[in-house]
């Protein structure tokens, strides 16, 4: 379903956020190839984590920037694990 989130993916997606939340990295971009359906699942992911989203770009350059509160001005590093989600 074009409309949902696989659970694998949200494990995955929750597993990463929470690295960053506790980590050292202030921010983590995600690439342009998720769909606007996991960038909603990452944008409410990240407010129950204590952290911020942005999506920026228009059409197939879209992506979600992930960071910590007060660290959203700082370069970001890209997560990407060669599927395509970070």
């Amino acid at each position: 379903d074009a409309h949902t989130v696989s659970e694998a993916d949200r494990i995955r997606l929750t597993k990463t956020l929470m690295h960053l939340r506790e980590g050292d990295e202030t921010q983590l971009a995600f690439p342009p190839t998720l769909t606007n359906t996991e960038r909603k699942f990452l944008h409410e992911l990240a407010s129950q984590l204590g952290l911020v989203s942005k999506s920026t770009g228009k059409g197939d350059t879209r992506h979600i920037v992930v960071s910590k509160r007060g660290e959203q001005t700082k370069k970001a590093t890209t997560g990407d694990s060669g599927n395509g989600l970070p």
